[in-house]
């Protein structure tokens, strides 16, 4: 399978002018994220690689892969609107540190992660873009979404691009990202007016469930309770 027709479409680069990210683990993580979810939903999803990176510890030397799908397990995915890359881009400010608030908008998902043979690729493409890891003409290594077998998405200038010759990847690997939904919300008809249910008996299944929508509660204790006293229902069922 090719994947050209899921990628994302936000524009978001690792590098400026200025200075660079280093951050291709977690753009191009984001990008397989994005381009499975446009593949099983139909619509574009866009999620900040910046948040990622600083949440999965990226330093001036880089990243692992570990770290990567350690950070999407733990936190999720927020939306690219919620931490955008700054205009004036500079390594100080691209990894500031996020307010909690703002992690609290973070989508959960489950992220697993397989080293592939060359031989497993066809295969494994047919499931998800492969996350593959190539050597650069600087001596480094760089990490990227592979879309087909001759081609991959590159977060440093945002093409497609062709496998050098002289450029054959280092190694391959499955990393899959699914969101984890709710299994046990309920259709509602509120006199004509539709909506979904979603009940929970434990406080801190309300606080995940609250946060897979979007839809922060504030919260004590260092996030273990809800803060009753500063929580309100939008609408009360008797």
């Amino acid at each position: 399978m090719n994947w050209i027709d899921y990628l994302p479409r936000d524009g978001d680069v690792q590098n400026s002018d200025r200075a660079d990210s280093l951050a291709c683990g977690s753009f191009s993580a984001v990008h397989i994220a994005e381009s499975l979810m446009m593949y099983k939903y139909g619509q574009p999803w866009y999620f900040s690689e910046r948040a990622l990176a600083k949440l999965s510890g990226t330093t001036p030397h880089g990243n692992t892969l570990q770290n990567i799908v350690w950070a999407i397990n733990k936190y999720g995915l927020m939306y690219d609107e919620e931490w955008p890359i700054p205009d004036k881009f500079t390594w100080e400010r691209f990894y500031q540190d996020i307010p909690k608030y703002t992690i609290n908008k973070c989508f959960k998902f489950k992220a697993t992660l397989n080293p592939l043979t060359k031989a497993q690729v066809p295969q494994a493409l047919e499931t998800a873009p492969v996350w593959t890891i190539i050597p650069t003409s600087g001596g480094t290594n760089h990490i990227v979404e592979q879309i087909s077998l001759t081609q991959y998405f590159d977060s440093y200038q945002i093409l497609i691009k062709d496998f050098q010759s002289n450029f054959q990847p280092l190694s391959y690997w499955q990393l899959l990202i699914e969101p984890i939904l709710m299994t046990n919300a309920k259709l509602t008809n509120n006199k004509g007016e539709w909506g979904f249910f979603i009940p929970a008996t434990q406080e801190s299944t309300l606080i995940d469930k609250a946060l897979n929508l979007g839809y922060p509660l504030p919260t004590k204790n260092n996030g273990v309770n809800v803060d009753w006293d500063n929580t309100k229902a939008d609408l009360t069922i008797s």
